[in-house]
């Protein structure tokens, strides 16, 4: 399923697979969000989730990243 803004969260699991296949490491991503390493692990494990404050933003970078992972792929089987 692809990640959009209407569909919300990605399970905990799915959003760290899409970080993954993008190849951003969670410095990366935690940089990019204005938030702490430790805070993205425990978003990542289901162990809370993202506050008021970032939501939008982590749910925005995940679709861009799921974007940009679906086409890597349909490129590759071209």
């Amino acid at each position: 399923m692809a990640v959009t803004l209407a569909s919300g969260l990605p399970a905990p699991a799915e959003a760290r697979a899409i970080r993954e296949r993008a190849g951003w490491t969670r410095q990366r991503m935690a940089i990019e969000l204005g938030t702490s390493e430790s805070t993205l692990v425990r978003w990542e494990v289901g162990e809370c989730g993202p506050s008021s404050k970032h939501v939008v933003a982590y749910m925005q970078l995940l679709a861009r990243l799921d974007r940009q992972n679906r086409g890597q792929r349909q490129e590759g089987v071209a």
